[in-house]
């Protein structure tokens, strides 16, 4: 298998992880929003919840910056 190949099929597994965090924290967004309902007083919010949320929200960030910069070095050795 030429080493072009394998940089291609990297990069296929890179787009699909990448979108597949994307769909995540999208995901993840909205129910924070829900959560973070503006006409629920503030001691009734769920904050054990929120902050969870926004742990996982913060990982799932730093693996999408993470793939993303590996997307940019395949892109590069690939010449695109």
């Amino acid at each position: 298998m030429s080493e072009r190949l394998k940089y291609e099929g990297h990069m296929a597994v890179l787009e699909k992880s990448k979108k597949t965090l994307e769909i995540e924290i999208d995901g993840l967004v909205k129910a924070m929003r829900e959560n973070l309902d503006v006409v629920v007083r503030p001691e009734k919010l769920n904050a054990d919840l929120i902050a969870n949320q926004a742990l996982i929200l913060r990982n799932k960030q730093i693996d999408l910056k993470t793939i993303i910069a590996d997307i940019d070095k395949v892109k590069e050795i690939l010449g695109r």
